[in-house]
């Protein structure tokens, strides 16, 4: 399980492992894992992301990170996210149409 853990987390392979940075390239990660292990949902769970993260930066187009050097990490062995991530929207007012 350690290794399992430790997945996309390497700083052999990744600069700053322990930043989150949306614009890492290149981005060797292993998300959707591999052989037996392959996530069958992937085509289906990375075209709703591309299409949501579409629509919230179209509607926030300054959309960022309120603290981008203070992100708080879950510290639980085997599961790697953020308790929390603030952002500021900044929003430019959209006129809605009648």
């Amino acid at each position: 399980m350690g290794q399992l853990a430790a997945a996309n987390y390497d700083p052999a392979v990744f600069d700053e492992p322990d930043r989150l940075k949306l614009d890492r390239l290149p981005n060797p990660h292993l998300v959707f894992s591999s052989g037996i292990h392959f996530c069958l949902g992937m085509q289906l769970a990375r075209v709703e992301v591309q299409s949501a993260l579409a629509r919230l930066y179209a509607r926030y187009p300054n959309l960022a990170l309120v603290a981008p050097d203070d992100i708080q990490w879950i510290k639980r062995f085997g599961l790697r996210g953020v308790t929390a991530l603030p952002v500021r929207l900044n929003a430019e007012r959209v006129r809605q149409a009648a």
